[in-house]
């Protein structure tokens, strides 16, 4: 009887194990944003933290943004570092602080994470972040507590106009603008005509002569390398297209970029696929050899040349 009442639990015990679900495998990387204080006054500071873990064979970029985030002002980063934690995977939280002196409503767009797995090249993004900037004064009685501004006192009642110092002023403000008058057609007289500006694929290709020159790659400074390499597209871009390319990071200058008719779909991918891998090389230690450091110079040549304005032909590449 006792060897049946086992064997019964046993059974149950098994069949208890048995339902219990699969845990799901963990994805390869997972993105998460957050801020200390969701509502603040004028004047406060509050922190935006990135924070990503991916798995060990998981490339990926934080996101880097320029002076302003959604409306604030960034007033300091901590970009962080990686490091392994104990459930095997890579943890990289990096965090800036920002501050506005403008009340209102903000929301800070989602944060973007370029990141490689397995060969192929993904984006991940976060959800957007709301935070309420509330005035310091908060109630009526505070309100009414802040007297108006007195009224300016009219001081032609207290004192006699003195005529002679009206004419004194009006005699050195005309003697002024004769001066300034006689200065002007001087330095225009001497000014020589202004020189047609260098086009922008000539200085485009005079920084490619001076990056070659400087044999990055040869000394194994593959990253400082495409660091330049990508500053120089960029402002070729902004002098050819009036883009404001090296002030953006690449996700918002994509963005803009597929929002009008600049440039075809063909350059804009071509473009694209450039950025990225410059990306993957200057903030995700992705190891690129001096091969790659070659078609990379191939491509922005090509961009060049392909999108460079000329003479007879004014129509969009």
């Amino acid at each position: 009887m006792a060897v049946a009442a086992s064997l019964l639990l046993l059974n149950a015990g098994c069949r208890r194990e048995a339902g219990q679900p699969a845990q799901a495998p963990a994805p390869p990387l997972r993105l998460h944003v957050t801020v200390d204080h969701p509502v603040i006054t004028i004047g406060d500071l509050i922190k935006y933290t990135i924070s990503v873990d991916a798995a060990t064979n998981v490339v990926f970029a934080m996101p880097q943004f320029a002076e302003n985030l959604g409306g604030f002002a960034i007033s300091d980063w901590d970009k962080g570092s990686p490091s392994a934690g104990r459930d095997g995977r890579v943890h990289h939280s990096q965090t800036y602080t920002l501050e506005t002196y403008l009340t209102g409503l903000y929301e800070i767009p989602p944060a973007a994470v370029t990141y490689l797995d397995g060969g192929a090249t993904n984006i991940i993004r976060s959800a957007p972040v709301c935070v309420e900037v509330k005035t310091v004064v908060s109630s009526e009685d505070d309100l009414a507590a802040i007297r108006d501004i007195k009224p300016p006192v009219d001081l032609a009642e207290k004192r006699p106009m003195d005529w002679r110092l009206w004419l004194i002023g009006l005699c050195g403000a005309l003697v002024l603008l004769y001066s300034l008058a006689r200065l002007v057609r001087y330095l225009r007289a001497r000014a020589a005509a202004p020189k047609p500006p260098v086009p922008a694929h000539e200085l485009a290709y005079a920084a490619l002569r001076a990056l070659h020159d400087a044999q990055l790659v040869e000394k194994g400074m593959i990253k400082e390398y495409y660091y330049r390499l990508s500053d120089i597209l960029r402002h070729y871009i902004e002098r050819r297209f009036g883009l404001r390319a090296p002030e953006r990071t690449t996700e918002e200058f994509l963005s803009e970029l597929r929002g009008n008719a600049l440039l075809s779909s063909r350059y804009q991918e071509l473009l694209e696929q450039f950025l990225t891998e410059c990306d993957m090389v200057k903030f995700a230690n992705f190891s690129a050899q001096a091969g790659d450091a070659r078609r990379a110079h191939d491509v922005a040549v090509q961009f060049i040349e392909e999108t460079r304005e000329r003479p007879d032909d004014r129509k969009t590449p």
